[in-house]
């Protein structure tokens, strides 16, 4: 469930918190904690059907994706968000490297597939 939020609110949200990651590179893992923040200024679970696919169609897994891609020139990422409370299940995804991380009660889950 996901609304938006005004920026002035971000002070008192959940602090970015890391589950578990098997990239290697800091200034990676730098960059994606920076987007995540950046991304997650207009996103809450607050209401009702916020994740629901007609109101947010991904725009923010999708900028991520985006910008792993353009940043690190012939990966092929994958993104998606939950609420930190869902459960969901990967398992078949194959990757070469990962990074779960929570962050205003959204469950982030990035992948480099490549």
């Amino acid at each position: 469930m996901l609304v938006f939020l005004h920026t002035d609110q971000l002070d008192d949200l959940s602090p970015y918190k890391v589950r578990s990651t098997n990239i290697k590179s800091t200034p990676q893992k730098n960059f994606i904690k920076e987007k995540i923040i950046e991304l997650s200024k207009d996103i809450t679970t607050e209401e009702d059907g916020s994740l629901n696919p007609e109101r947010f169609p991904g725009n923010e897994a999708t900028t991520l994706k985006n910008a792993l891609e353009a940043k690190y020139k012939g990966t092929e990422w994958f993104v998606a968000l939950f609420e930190s409370d869902e459960y969901y299940s990967h398992s078949s995804l194959s990757t070469k490297a990962f990074l779960k991380a929570d962050y205003n009660e959204v469950y982030w889950f990035v992948a480099n597939l490549s």
